[in-house]
């Protein structure tokens, strides 16, 4: 008999339970759109759109095979998501009712997050379980508005006032959750490369120009100051969906900060 066979393609389809059972937390995927000139929106904060619609639905189906979505505060606020799969995805996937919405977990450490958001409001499509991780107490006011409203509070303060980048997967996985596509925000991107958190990223790269000093990029300030501290990733697929060019990559399982002491720490996510 024969052993090994598809054994990478295997490990990939089973790549969450892996992860899960090997390293106590979900499988995480950091998913941006970027221009040419890497970035992720104009100088106004203006995002849409960014990437062609067959990438938009190529999101769509990124989402309907992951168990939550993650975003930051920042994310959350600016554009109040749905966060969810949308039709004719969900549709191919079986529908709703054998193929369950993903959670929707916003980072959050003051709780800002407002109850009256859309994915609270009925009149929207409904979606996957609400999760809202911060570092406020589950009993204190704001925690009990937004659990009053449909969420689940997840308290993991870090020491920094940030919510705990490495306790918030823990308790993800603890729950269940096998896979997370991280959706939100360069600071928070950022913070999973810092912890080491992070196991794959797709980006989606479109033949745009905007410019601009003050645009938004994908990834925050990692403190790295030479390129011999870079963080070094596997190059996994190269695509072309609609006008864009889809890169698939994982995140070396090195040390990416050896040799740069200058590197920032990461213990949390930015509020």
């Amino acid at each position: 008999a024969r052993r090994g066979l598809l054994r990478r393609e295997a490990e990939y389809v089973m790549r969450g339970f892996f992860t899960r059972h090997r390293s106590g937390r979900p499988h995480v995927t950091l998913k941006y759109a970027m221009t040419l000139d890497g970035k992720t929106a104009a100088a106004s904060g203006d995002s849409r759109w960014v990437s062609s619609p067959p990438s938009r639905e190529y999101v769509q189906d990124m989402r309907s095979r992951s168990d939550a979505i993650m975003i930051g505060a920042g994310t959350a606020l600016a554009d109040d998501p749905l966060l969810t799969v949308r039709e004719p995805v969900l549709s191919r996937r079986g529908g709703r009712d054998r193929h369950p919405q993903p959670w929707r977990v916003i980072l959050d450490s003051q709780a800002r997050f407002p109850p009256t958001a859309k994915m609270f409001a009925p009149a929207f499509e409904p979606g996957g379980k609400i999760v809202i991780a911060t570092c406020r107490r589950p009993d204190s006011p704001r925690a009990r508005e937004l659990a009053g409203a449909g969420a689940e509070i997840i308290s993991v303060p870090g020491p920094d006032g940030r919510v705990d980048a490495g306790k918030l997967l823990a308790e993800l996985a603890e729950r269940g959750v096998n896979t997370v596509l991280c959706e939100g925000g360069g600071e928070v991107a950022a913070t999973l490369l810092g912890c080491r958190l992070l196991d794959e990223i797709v980006a989606f790269v479109a033949p745009k120009l905007v410019g601009g000093r003050g645009s938004a990029a994908p990834v925050g300030d990692l403190g790295i100051a030479g390129m011999d501290g870079a963080i070094r990733l596997d190059m996994l697929e190269f695509a072309k969906v609609g006008d864009d060019v889809m890169v698939r990559a994982g995140v070396a399982a090195r040390d990416a900060r050896r040799g740069n002491p200058g590197a920032r720490d990461f213990p949390g996510f930015p509020a």
